[in-house]
């Protein structure tokens, strides 16, 4: 299947079915990560990002919340 038709058919989803989707695929991403070659300036980038999401605790919530909330608000 080309991505022409992938695309395609997501177009034919509803807005919570592609957040569901979206979903997904950013876990399957997660698990094959470690596949993942990136340039050192962008390793740089989110070990920085890592450490200001680490020291800043206001407005955090897990993810799965985040996710709960967003399909609530749908």
């Amino acid at each position: 299947m080309t991505p022409d038709i992938i695309l395609q058919e997501i177009n034919k989803l509803n807005v919570a079915d592609k957040m569901l989707l979206l979903e997904k695929v950013w876990d399957s991403l997660e698990q094959s990560a470690e596949n993942v070659l990136l340039p050192q300036w962008q390793r740089d980038e989110l070990d920085k990002r890592l450490v200001e999401h680490l020291q800043t605790t206001d407005g955090n919530i897990p993810s799965q919340e985040f996710h709960q909330q967003l399909r609530n608000s749908l």
